[in-house]
């Protein structure tokens, strides 16, 4: 009986093992944010046209000094790419990004007629 038990529960080991690896390799495997700028981008699901083109515009984007360049960047990725999830998080990524980047732009701006003024 102990003999039966043991070996009943070896097989549940490898079993379990086997069942967690093949979970692991069919997860979604999502990228990077620091590089591709949105959340939960699954490469997986990209076509192999999708993932150039947003690889060669991030290529251009984080070379890029000037934010005109790096507007430019993200929009080549919403003209180009075909997946629908793909351009709109780019097009929200982009609209908050202009929004940081004109809001930092007026408060320096305020901040300078405001130093006139006060000479």
């Amino acid at each position: 009986m102990f003999e039966f038990l043991t070996k009943c529960k070896t097989s549940i080991v490898f079993i379990s093992f086997v069942f967690m690896c093949s979970i692991t390799l069919y997860s979604q495997t999502y990228a990077n944010k620091k590089h591709y700028l949105i959340d939960s981008l699954n490469l997986g699901e990209l076509s192999a046209k999708d993932k150039k083109i947003i690889d060669s515009a991030l290529l251009i984007y984080h070379k890029a000094i000037h934010d005109t360049l790096k507007i430019s960047a993200i929009n080549m990725i919403m003209d180009e790419a075909y997946d629908d999830n793909v351009w709109i998080s780019y097009n929200k990524y982009m609209y908050e990004y202009t929004q940081v980047k004109l809001s930092n732009q007026l408060l320096a701006t305020n901040t300078k007629v405001k130093l006139r003024l006060l000479k």
